[in-house]
């Protein structure tokens, strides 16, 4: 992997992680341990 493509990640990653759903959804799995995918989609 070069340093453009390091950097295109990093950029990807990061707007990833300005949407506030994105956010909250992480939030929610750093808390919540173990759950089913049917238990996400009933939130």
């Amino acid at each position: 992997m070069n340093l453009s493509q390091l950097s295109s990640d990093l950029d990807k990653a990061f707007a990833s992680l300005a949407d506030p759903t994105r956010r909250a959804i992480l939030e929610r799995l750093t808390h919540a341990g173990e759950v089913a995918v049917g238990g996400w989609a009933e939130r």
